[in-house]
């Protein structure tokens, strides 16, 4: 494909950017050691932060809860809500904590410390409760800084308890004796580019959400 003067390569860009995420992730990762929810608080406040620098301006970065205004419902608290603000302001922001209408969400990301039976189950009920209000598909996914089950357990809770789940991504297995990262969405399974695939279903996210709200018209 012939690119244009002044567009840029995506493929690429996410690339680079990911490769400054990792080393930055690796970092965090040496200097602070066995205690999971610290490390934790700290991967989804730099993912947060990643993505506010990597997402197109016109997207918000932030964290805490979904709301219908016609019945006054609110989510369940969302660790990261990538959402838009040009027609519908946050209800309530302070600083990067949000309640924001769900019409304005274009996904949800959960992060979770160690995936395991009961990470799994608290997944489950945030996924739940997000779905119920997002209007545009399956735009929730979870990040899990280290998983406790396998690979072929976590494709299985994919077809069952998080079925509308759109991706996993696993930063670390430690079911295996080396490190592996990995991201499932549906059938596939990407491990060298797990970043890149994961990064990407973002963006595709965004994509799907202009054309939903008519700034972007569907291609012939």
């Amino acid at each position: 494909m012939i690119r244009k003067e002044g567009q840029i390569d995506l493929g690429k860009y996410i690339h680079q950017k990911t490769m400054v995420l990792r080393e930055e992730l690796k970092l965090i990762k040496s200097l602070i050691k066995d205690h999971g929810p610290t490390v934790g608080a700290f991967y989804e406040t730099v993912l947060k932060k990643f993505l506010a620098d990597f997402l197109p301006r016109r997207v918000k970065v932030g964290s805490g809860f979904l709301f219908e205004t016609n019945t006054g419902k609110a989510s369940r608290q969302m660790d990261i809500i990538i959402y838009s603000d040009l027609q519908i302001p946050p209800i309530y922001q302070h600083q990067d904590f949000v309640v924001v209408d769900y019409s304005t969400v274009d996904a949800v990301i959960e992060v979770k410390a160690t995936v395991d039976s009961k990470g799994i189950k608290e997944a489950s009920r945030n996924l739940s409760s997000a779905m119920e209000m997002l209007p545009l598909g399956k735009n929730w996914f979870l990040v899990g800084i280290r998983s406790e089950l396998a690979l072929k357990t976590i494709t299985k809770h994919l077809k069952s308890s998080l079925s509308e789940c759109s991706g996993i991504f696993i930063l670390d297995d430690t079911t295996k004796s080396s490190e592996m990262e990995y991201f499932i969405a549906g059938k596939d399974i990407y491990q060298a580019d797990a970043w890149e695939q994961f990064l990407g279903r973002i963006w595709d996210c965004l994509k799907i959400a202009k054309r939903e709200i008519g700034f972007l018209k569907p291609s012939a």
